[in-house]
């Protein structure tokens, strides 16, 4: 059903979408229940286009983190440290390319990106990354492999503002031990060059019910599989998805 209605969407190339990348952005997430995201999508199929490769419009994606022995990053996310920044691999499934990344956070509270395409033919890319790290002075030492997230996505492009959507489903988390899912639950993240409530999503998603709210995946996916780490700051997250999936 989702992807009949991406179907009859205007869509936009690879190549189009480079031009709304975004690297440096605001971003502004909200979560739902999966079961309204139909209704919602409908909604913007004036507005937006979708982006389509290959005849497809729902791309596969991975996710492996890196953070350091004591979790660092996760750390400083539920202190509220403004400066914060997580590093990862991301893999297109669809497309079997891999790029490694330093997403942070500045003073502004805005999301700076830089990543680095990794070739396919390399089966160690450690001295790669280091040498990244380094060129961007990313000074955190003992950086290792935290946990992994494999999700379903379909980004949207706003044809007459510079922004665009990411909606993620199918959640999973996994480590060498464990898997879960988050069952149901659909994450929008909203990029904008600059933060404005104006726009026609807030809009949409107010209408539905659906409110902005923080969530990291790379948090919750990391307490979830480790249920002893220490997690109080994310215990209203843990709520909010019971909610929702009720």
């Amino acid at each position: 059903m989702l992807t009949e209605i991406l179907r009859d969407f205007e869509s936009i190339s690879l190549a189009e979408i480079a031009k709304v990348a975004l690297l440096k952005r605001v971003d502004t997430k909200f979560v739902l229940n999966q079961n309204i995201l139909n209704d919602i999508v409908k909604d913007w199929k004036q507005h937006f286009s979708v982006l389509e490769i290959n005849n497809k419009v729902i791309f596969q994606y991975k996710t492996h983190y890196f953070d350091t022995p004591d979790h660092q990053f996760y750390f400083d996310h539920q202190r509220g440290k403004i400066r914060r920044s997580k590093v990862r691999i991301r893999e297109y499934l669809d497309s079997n390319q891999a790029y490694f990344e330093i997403k942070s956070k500045n003073m502004k509270r805005q999301t700076d990106k830089k990543r680095m395409l990794l070739p396919r033919n390399v089966t160690d890319a450690s001295r790669l990354t280091k040498e990244f790290l380094e060129k961007n002075s990313f000074e955190v030492p003992d950086l290792q492999a935290s946990i992994n997230n494999q999700f379903k996505r379909f980004t949207l492009v706003n044809r007459t503002e510079e922004e665009r959507l990411t909606i993620d489903f199918d959640i999973q988390f996994y480590n060498d031990k464990n898997k879960i899912s988050l069952e149901n639950i659909a994450i929008i993240e909203l990029k904008q060059k600059e933060f404005d409530r104006t726009s026609l999503v807030f809009e949409t998603l107010k209408k539905h019910n659906v409110r902005p709210t923080g969530f990291s995946k790379y948090c919750y996916g990391l307490a979830a599989l480790n249920p002893d780490l220490k997690q109080n700051y994310l215990l209203p997250k843990f709520r909010l998805l019971k909610k929702l999936t009720a």
